[in-house]
């Protein structure tokens, strides 16, 4: 693997773990020599709770944000546009050389989980609900668990 195939291996990889409706995963990727684009798979849809496909899209902005920070950490700039009227309703996203820079959002991507493993019973530690608490309280933002 070239090194440059390396790298948008890691970047769709870090797009791919981004938070989707209904842990769908929705999205399709296309590497091209400019970049990167993110494509609706719409064989993922859930039209019983997302008939307009709302949080689909919803879900492929997630993944393209994922995609931007993961670039930033690797020393490219990415600079998405989308163009609705394109028969696949892409997202493309031009890379571009620039300084690396490190991001705690970016450094969060590899953290995220979500399974869809049967609910075990347990109680969340206290530890951990005060975690989640402290991450989601903001000046005006509050947590209510």
């Amino acid at each position: 693997m070239t090194a440059r195939a390396a790298v948008a291996y890691e970047l769709v990889r870090s797009a791919a773990s981004a938070a989707s409706s209904h842990n769908t995963q929705p999205w399709k990727f296309r590497c091209d020599p400019q970049g990167i684009s993110i494509v609706p798979d719409f064989s993922r849809r859930c039209p019983a709770v997302d008939p307009d496909d709302h949080h689909l899209f919803v879900s492929l902005g997630c993944a393209a944000e994922n995609l931007v920070l993961a670039a930033q950490v690797v020393g490219l700039h990415a600079d998405t546009s989308f163009d609705a009227s394109t028969r696949d309703d892409e997202i493309h996203i031009r890379l571009t050389p620039q300084s690396p820079s490190d991001s705690p959002l970016a450094a969060a991507i590899s953290r995220r989980q979500c399974t869809r493993a049967e609910y075990d019973c347990r109680a969340v530690p206290a530890h951990d609900l005060n975690l989640l608490e402290s991450a989601g309280t903001a000046q005006d933002c509050g947590v209510v668990l």
